[in-house]
């Protein structure tokens, strides 16, 4: 027979399939037995389906009694012919639903709560891991830019679709601090010691799914800050580090005589970027200076307006010009 034959393929697909349904059973401690051997090599040389192997180890088990149908040798029959059948057929969902199916079919007759999610609080545990499979889909950054708006909505969905009511409210009112927990959860320097933190992103997602009162600062993210570094910028924002806070009209200069040195930065920063790189998109720029893309828009705006800078070609395929 030659190695191409269609039915050659099948045999060996087939026998691959066993291999996982009955291997897996010794993640419990299970081995099937002689008649689940028997049924599987019927099905391997292709004398009965699937479903036909599903059935027999059923019937065989109706008919035993007592130490005829050890339990042990029962779930792992049981087991093995059901998960040989799915792995078989095609299909595939993600989603929370098609989870609890498969456990419903994996286990049907085996357990009585197959199918069922245990009735415990697994919020705070779906909170630790969504947390990290939101941060490695945008680690991905798979699109050249809508990164992080098109996550937020996917966030949003999925977790609805995991009937956990999840609104965009707390995205539109922490967006920066957002993003800002997706970079923190991603960045890591070896040399320097710093690891990932999903800490800022369990925040989060804990009060948008847990309902609880996280404080979301993004002046809080800043690598290396400790707890006593946070109480003591808590302090400041509130005028209690020692110093008078200014009233009406000074507090007013004040904040703008920061802003304005602020945005003096930015816009340094922003050239020294334009120099390096020209073909820096606006995407880039955000995530390099971590800023909203109105503030590089407003820049960008203000600098060509000054005639420091110029677009030379179109908005895609063009390049920056810095002039002074």
């Amino acid at each position: 027979m030659p190695y191409d034959d269609p039915s050659l393929k099948q045999f060996e697909k087939r026998a691959e399939n066993w291999a996982i349904a009955i291997g897996l059973q010794k993640v419990d401690g299970l081995t099937p037995s002689k008649h689940l051997i028997s049924v599987a090599k019927k099905h391997i040389e292709g004398k009965i389906s699937s479903d036909k192997a599903v059935q027999l180890v059923d019937r065989y088990y109706e008919t035993k009694t007592g130490h005829d149908a050890p339990e042990d040798k029962k779930e792992a029959d049981r087991v093995s012919a059901r998960i040989n059948q799915i792995i078989e057929e095609d299909g595939f969902y993600l989603s929370p639903t098609y989870l609890t199916g498969l456990h419903g079919l994996i286990f049907e007759g085996v357990f009585p709560h197959a199918g069922f999610v245990r009735e415990v609080n697994l919020k705070r545990e779906i909170v630790s891991h969504f947390a990290r499979f939101i941060a490695g889909i945008w680690q991905i950054h798979p699109f050249r830019e809508g990164n992080t708006r098109t996550v937020a909505v996917f966030a949003i969905k999925y977790l609805r679709s995991m009937r956990i009511a999840a609104t965009n409210e707390i995205f539109a009112e922490n967006s920066w601090y957002f993003r800002n927990a997706l970079v923190r959860a991603n960045y890591d320097n070896p040399l320097k010691g710093i690891a990932r933190d999903f800490e800022p992103l369990e925040r989060f997602f804990g009060n948008l799914i847990l309902g609880e009162q996280n404080e979301l600062k993004s002046r809080y993210l800043l690598v290396g800050l400790t707890e006593e570094g946070k109480r003591k910028l808590r302090e400041l924002s509130e005028g209690k580090a020692g110093h008078d806070v200014p009233k009406g009209g000074q507090k007013k200069a004040v904040r703008k005589k920061r802003s304005e040195k602020s945005g003096q930065k930015t816009v340094d920063k922003l050239l020294s970027l334009l120099k390096a790189n020209p073909r820096l998109t606006q995407e880039g720029m955000v995530n390099a200076l971590m800023v909203t893309r109105s503030t590089i828009q407003k820049h960008l705006a203000n600098l060509k307006s000054a005639g420091r800078i110029r677009r030379v070609g179109p908005d895609k395929g063009g390049h920056w010009e810095v002039l002074i």
